[in-house]
């Protein structure tokens, strides 16, 4: 009887949740995004509608249908439609307000500029496409002679010109042609340094989106689309989910001139406004408790979608074979983006000195200028030999595919307290994949490895250090293969499948 009324009571909430229709806010690609698409792709699983808004980089559809989940892409930085009277829009932003609004009204001056020097240069690009101001024209004149077809030339380029000169300005109008490139890289720096201000352009770019249905909960993930989420929120009269990826107030990188003061204010402004808050670490979720009184932030920590018994398929990418390294070869894999200076991994190529005969494979996004540095400072710290730079694979295949290195390392810099805090993807990656983790002496990571003792911190400024504890777990990887319930933690404490409740159990509460 109570399993009849358990199905009638599962299949009564899908039916609910038929009819919620979710908008989720990013301003990366959503394939991207490992924690925005698996978010998305779990609520769509369990009955919800879900539209994921994002970026639109360069080959991606405007639109398209992925595992059941609605994907809108535009592209959210674009300023040049902006005007000073947008910021009424923001006026909730009280305490601000100050600060943001000269920055707002800089970026929508330059665009105002930008949109009449355009206007000219389609002007002038025209009369220069005219076939008559160049010589190529005259080539087959009738004009028997060089200087005749010369002659011709100039005749016409004097008159097109004159022509211009009278109808059109052309004088003036080709010095502003000159000046359109200046005015681009004068609205791309006021851009930039907008840093987490930047959210008002994504704000004004979602607003202009013509979407026929009404969302029921906007999540919104990161700062940056925030404000968006706020005034959604507002014309829909629906619920706002925070998904706070980062400890914004305490970021090592992109921080404006006025620092924290700025982004606290920013984001306090914000929260009055937020149904709910997520992240991804306790500690975050302590900072944002007292922030944050509605209710207590949900940890949906960064779990890779797999279980912790998959083993390697045929056809899954498999880190040794891609950096064509035999089993006995010992390997550490670095998995995320490789960055200068705060991610560390400047440190782990230093410690490579020390350890003869190890390699380092790295896995992830790829950019020109970061494998420039990283395998500059290879050639020059006489390690190249032993670097392997391998691509990005699909997120839900990290996990077999660096199943098959000895040693992952997590050498994040104490520069912030979003780092001391941190729980990285590649820190669950790693648990999962029983790859044994060298990590930074910071307080979730450390706790984390030792709790469970898969790993060992190591003083991530030390490259000796670094060295130190690889070769450690190297020589003894019996003391690092996780306590006796191991795989019980992780299932019930650590993976998907338990961060996803989570997430569907604050969805049902906040609809009740």
């Amino acid at each position: 009887m109570s399993y009849g009324r358990e199905i009638i009571r599962m299949s009564s909430t899908q039916s609910l949740r038929s009819k919620v229709r979710i908008w989720s806010l990013n301003y990366h690609e959503v394939k991207e995004d490992p924690r925005v698409l698996k978010q998305a792709r779990v609520l769509s699983e369990r009955g919800y509608n879900v539209r994921v808004l994002c970026d639109a980089p360069s080959g991606f559809p405007l639109s398209e249908t992925l595992d059941g989940i609605d994907i809108t892409r535009f592209d959210w930085s674009a300023y040049g439609d902006l005007v000073a009277a947008d910021l009424e829009h923001f006026d909730f932003l009280g305490r601000s307000k100050d600060l943001i609004a000269p920055m707002f009204a800089s970026l929508a001056l330059e665009a105002e500029r930008l949109r009449v020097l355009e206007t000219v240069a389609e002007d002038v690009a025209t009369f220069l496409e005219d076939p008559r101001l160049y010589k190529s024209y005259y080539r087959n004149a009738h004009a028997s002679d060089r200087p005749g077809r010369q002659k011709a030339y100039r005749i016409a380029r004097r008159g097109l010109f004159a022509k211009a000169l009278t109808k059109n300005n052309a004088r003036k109008a080709l010095k502003m042609l000159k000046l359109e490139e200046h005015a681009h890289e004068s609205a791309r720096s006021v851009f930039r340094d907008m840093h987490q201000g930047r959210a008002l352009v994504f704000a004004a770019n979602v607003m202009r989106l013509n979407i026929s249905e009404v969302p029921d909960v906007i999540h919104a993930h990161d700062i940056y689309t925030l404000v968006a989420g706020v005034l959604l929120a507002k014309r829909y009269d629906c619920k706002l989910i925070y998904d706070a990826h980062e400890l914004e107030t305490a970021r090592a990188t992109n921080m404006g001139p006025d620092g924290s003061g700025f982004v606290d204010a920013f984001e306090l402004d914000c929260l009055d406004h937020v149904d709910a808050v997520i992240t991804v670490s306790q500690s975050i979720g302590d900072v944002y408790s007292k922030r944050f009184d509605k209710r207590a932030p949900a940890i949906v920590m960064n779990a890779p979608e797999v279980a912790l018994s998959d083993t390697m398929a045929e056809g899954t990418p498999n880190i040794r074979k891609m950096a064509g390294l035999p089993a006995e070869i010992p390997l550490v894999v670095f998995t995320g983006g490789i960055q200068r200076g705060h991610r560390g991994v400047d440190k782990v190529l230093e410690a490579l000195k020390y350890l003869p005969g190890v390699h380092l494979a790295t896995m992830g996004p790829r950019h020109e200028k970061n494998d420039e540095w990283f395998l500059s400072a290879s050639e020059q710290l006489e390690v190249r030999d032993r670097v392997h730079m391998l691509d990005s694979v699909d997120a839900r295949e990290v996990v077999p595919a660096i199943s098959s290195a000895n040693v992952s390392v997590i050498p994040f810099q104490a520069v912030s307290l979003n780092h001391e805090y941190a729980m990285p993807n590649k820190l669950f990656e790693a648990a999962f994949a029983q790859v044994p983790l060298a990590v930074s002496q910071l307080t979730e990571m450390k706790r984390f490895v030792e709790e469970l003792e898969i790993g060992r911190a190591m003083d991530q400024t030390d490259p000796q250090d670094v060295a130190n504890a690889i070769r450690d777990i190297l020589e003894n990887p019996e003391n690092y293969r996780g306590k006796p319930d191991i795989e019980d933690i992780l299932k019930t404490k650590y993976s998907w499948t338990a961060q996803a409740e989570k997430l569907l159990a604050l969805y049902d509460e906040i609809l009740a």
